[in-house]
């Protein structure tokens, strides 16, 4: 029996963290749903990650530059709070650096979802040749590849938050011209400067919050809030306001799942416990529809 009490007092920042992104980035994520680019929602995530273990690699030669007098570069790596700013931003770089290349490949003709698999796959590679030459970070590449985010604090808790709230408002103040910009791309051309600024806040926005959220809580749960919740919800809404909120409903309840078969008997790290539970929300899709 999980003693929630304990619990919450142990890991109360990592399972607030996981809430704010399960509600939130699932917000993100029809975004990404209805202008069809699901499978950014996967690729920068992994972008992100591959900054993250940039970072690691050029953490020696900026351990003695930048902090010449401070801390070593053991006492950094075990103590990784004084590293949150700085890894925070070379994941946003890596985000950065995907969204544009993404936005190169959804001007190739017919080729777009060939180009984000090739993006995909050098991404992860780049990621695992990095992590082979970094003896000093292996066990913290580790902990961020698998899943392990329970030693988020207070500081990463509200970073994230603050990330997570201006993102999803963005999406929220531009859903109209989102929507009119995937209905009717005739439309969406009267409106001019302002369908095409929208888009790009969103976008922007979207990609700081995927920096961000996996720099502090890892790959695996914006991967699950960004694809797998607005999936499940598109099945039940006929409205886009509906699809937003049972989204984020869902990625929430994916996070409560996700904490209890982390600390239940299974003991599975949280990340990955967090993506089976937004894919037990897929089920529904194992129903066939009537009619």
């Amino acid at each position: 029996m999980i003693d929630l009490a304990s619990l919450w007092e142990l890991f109360r920042h990592s399972i607030a963290a996981l809430l704010v992104v399960g509600a939130g980035m699932p917000i993100l994520g029809v975004f990404l749903f209805v202008r069809r680019a699901g499978f950014h929602g996967i690729v920068l995530p992994q972008c992100a990650t591959t900054g993250l273990a940039v970072g690691y690699w050029v953490l020696p030669a900026w351990a003695g530059w930048a902090w010449r007098d401070g801390p070593s570069l053991r006492e950094l790596l075990a103590d990784p709070h004084h590293l949150e700013g700085y890894l925070q931003a070379w994941a946003l770089a890596g985000a950065l650096v995907g969204a544009a290349l993404t936005h190169v490949a959804r001007r190739t003709r017919g080729a777009e979802a060939a180009w984000l698999a090739a993006l995909f796959a050098a991404s992860i590679g780049a990621t695992m040749a990095l992590r082979s030459r970094l003896p000093h970070a292996g066990e913290a590449i580790d902990a961020v590849l698998g899943g392990e985010v329970i030693l988020i604090d207070a500081h990463g808790l509200a970073i994230v938050s603050i990330a997570v709230v201006v993102a999803a408002a963005a999406v929220l103040a531009a859903r109209r011209l989102l929507v009119v910009a995937v209905v009717s791309p005739e439309l969406a051309r009267l409106e001019g400067r302002r369908a095409s600024l929208a888009e790009l806040s969103v976008t922007l926005a979207t990609t700081l919050v995927i920096g961000v959220g996996v720099s502090i809580v890892g790959p695996y749960a914006a991967f699950s809030s960004l694809v797998i919740a607005p999936l499940a919800a598109r099945r039940f809404v006929r409205s886009f306001r509906a699809f937003l909120w049972l989204s984020s409903a869902l990625g929430a309840l994916a996070a409560i799942v996700g904490v209890v078969l982390a600390f239940g008997p299974l003991d599975l790290p949280l990340g990955p416990a967090v993506v089976l539970g937004a894919t037990l929300s897929l089920a529904p899709y194992l129903v066939p529809r009537r009619g």
